[in-house]
């Protein structure tokens, strides 16, 4: 002050960044203060004092160095808070490539002042339940790659359930291809550890083949494949304080097919498209095996989408190894105009179950126990259109067992004229296995110019399950060559299910710096002339 000052090159400049600051009935006024340090051609700082009238004041830290194999930061955020005393976070993170196959890093994230975070912090580390402290050194060399990782954490809440440990993981995989043949093989040895020791842990030996044959033109392709998985575990029981050994070896075989069909369309007398037609067929035989004696890690089971249909895997993870006879068809269609942009994109697939299924993620495996007996999947669909007005997303599962729809969602965004936006979505999901997931929301958000410099925006965002509005923007915006202002009050719901309110002014230098913030929260409200990145 009094005036702003920044560089066009890139020269950078010890001074001041812009301030951020705030006023509420609550908290007082609240002043963060950021002064850049330009130490040298390789090091930088930020410090960045922190004031909240009535809780009390800290000071956030981030140190750079630039190397000739790569970068280092080390950030540090302390509040002094007048009630809780000292709240810190601390991080360092590393990544150092030696040359073109030795690299190296680290992260180390520490809480020490145990479950207490700081009440104003501009670093990129804030609240978690479990803070990673790790490193890794790899030896990549084309298509054989290598990694060995040591990962532990620090829960500063002792309640929590603490995760599994890699003491150390080391990974290897390598690949050969040719335009006939695709041979992959991955290799994983994990010592994983329960810091609680109240459960199990142990060592996971695993090695997965994947051996496919390419056949294939322009007009289709048919790829049979074979997928073998091996298992071996060492296991402690800390409950009997008893080791055990167990194994798995596993063979399947899938087929993927597909043909492209296309033909030209002639949508006016100078306008010619293009339509493609793309049958698929995929087959997946993975016959049942006997799992009783292999815990879980890290298995998980993914959400089920049409690309997920013809995954050759019922299971995300190496612990679990998923039985299914199955058959997926899909159809997909694509929309190509003059210029050959992809205008239009139709899918739409099924799974055909030809097997009950008797492995799930946990439990007992028994051939004589069904987990899972039912003889299709949802049927799986999605549209989607690019235009130069408007872009259209759609996806939608439907249960055609039930006869409802299992997952609608829709998000479609449009510019009817320049400079009107408008923001249509509705996500509907339903019958989860986890009942928290199940949503039903719709929402609209538009931004609209009242004069040459000025505009407006407001978005609402109604949860038909609560009932309720979980979120309503209203703003102002003046915006010209150079700089750009949004005023916004927010009213929204919280990951803690409480409301949330606040007025947030933001100035933007296009292209350049910003100042202030739109909220941390997703909202019509960050959307607003793009945060003014259109070029100076």
């Amino acid at each position: 002050m009094p005036w702003l000052r920044f560089p066009i090159d890139n020269r950078r400049q010890t001074g001041f960044l812009f301030p951020r600051f705030g006023f509420s009935t609550k908290d007082g006024l609240s002043l963060s203060t950021p002064f850049y340090w330009n130490i040298a051609a390789n090091y930088d700082a930020t410090i960045t004092p922190q004031l909240i009238q009535n809780k009390g004041e800290g000071i956030d830290l981030e140190f750079r160095h630039l190397s000739p194999y790569g970068n280092t930061s080390y950030e540090q955020s302390s509040f002094f808070d007048n009630d809780e005393g000292e709240q810190t976070l601390l991080k360092l993170k590393s990544d150092q490539a030696f040359n073109q196959y030795f690299s190296a890093g680290l992260l180390l994230e520490d809480n020490p002042t145990q479950d207490k975070y700081p009440e104003a912090n501009s670093t990129s580390i804030g609240e978690k339940d479990n803070y990673e402290r790790s490193a890794y050194f790899a030896f990549n060399n084309g298509n054989f790659n290598n990694k060995i990782t040591y990962r532990t954490y620090y829960t500063p809440d002792n309640s929590l359930d603490k995760p599994f440990e890699w003491v150390p993981r080391i990974d290897s995989s390598y690949r050969f291809a040719t335009h006939y043949l695709d041979y992959s093989l991955a290799a994983q040895y994990t010592d994983f550890y329960d810091p609680d020791e109240n459960n199990f842990d142990g060592q996971r030996l695993v090695f997965n083949q994947d051996l496919q044959f390419n056949f294939s033109n322009t007009w289709g392709s048919l790829t049979p494949g074979v997928l073998t998985k091996y298992r071996d575990y060492n296991l402690h029981a800390y409950t009997t304080d008893t080791d055990s050994t167990t194994s798995v070896e596993h063979v399947s075989g899938y087929l993927d097919a597909k043909i492209v069909f296309e033909r030209s369309l002639l949508m006016s007398s100078n306008d010619q498209w293009r339509q493609t037609l793309e049958p698929r067929l995929s087959y997946l035989n993975a016959p049942f095996e006997d799992q009783d004696l292999i815990p879980n890690f890290d298995a998980s089971l993914p959400t089920m989408t049409y690309s997920q249909a013809f995954s050759h895997q019922r299971f995300s993870g190496n612990d679990r190894i998923g039985d299914t006879e199955q058959v997926t068809l899909g159809l997909e269609s694509r929309l190509y105009d003059a210029n050959n942009n992809e205008r239009w994109t139709f899918k739409a697939g099924q799974l055909f179950y030809l097997e009950d299924r008797y492995v799930g993620i946990s439990g007992v495996t028994d051939e004589n126990i069904i987990v899972d007996d039912s003889k299709r999947s949802d049927l799986l669909t999605s549209a989607s259109y690019n235009g130069d007005r408007y872009n259209l997303t759609s996806n939608l599962n439907y249960d055609l067992d039930n006869d409802n729809v299992a997952l609608a969602q829709i998000t479609a965004k449009m510019e009817p004229v320049d400079d009107v936006k408008v923001n249509l979505s509705y996500l509907y999901t339903i019958n989860n296995t986890d009942p928290d997931n199940n949503a039903k929301q719709a929402s609209i958000g538009t931004i609209f110019p009242i004069s040459q410099h000025w505009s407006m925006f407001s978005q609402y965002t109604y949860d038909f399950l609560k009932q309720d509005a979980i979120r309503q923007v209203s703003g102002l915006g003046y915006e010209n060559c150079c700089i750009k202002v949004s005023l916004s009050y927010q009213d929204w719901l919280n990951d803690d299910s409480k409301f949330d309110r606040g007025i947030f002014l933001q100035f933007i230098l296009r292209s350049l710096s910003t100042a202030g913030r739109a909220n941390e929260e997703t909202s019509i409200a960050n959307d607003y002339w793009n945060q003014g990145k259109v070029g100076y």
